[in-house]
């Protein structure tokens, strides 16, 4: 029972960390400050989620945009981005 429990918390924070990065990608060019569908990602994780598997979501987010990947707003990624 705990191990399936184990599971669906990686699954869940998996994913949210998916949808965060494919909603980061949407944006809405405003002229001094572009805002971008993660903020929108990070409320709806945190909501559905919860926060403690929210904030593991994040970190798991934020550690794929450090090691390179592209998943930060505009295709960005890589320590200087952080």
């Amino acid at each position: 029972m705990m191990q399936s429990s184990k599971l669906r918390a990686i699954i869940l924070s998996s994913i949210f960390a998916a949808i965060t990065a494919i909603l980061a990608q949407v944006e809405i060019p405003l002229p001094l400050v572009p805002i971008s569908g993660q903020t929108l990602a990070v409320g709806l994780t945190a909501t559905i989620i919860g926060s403690r598997l929210g904030a593991l979501s994040m970190l798991c987010y934020m550690m794929l945009g450090a090691i390179g990947l592209p998943v930060f707003a505009g295709f960005a990624g890589g320590p200087q981005v952080l």
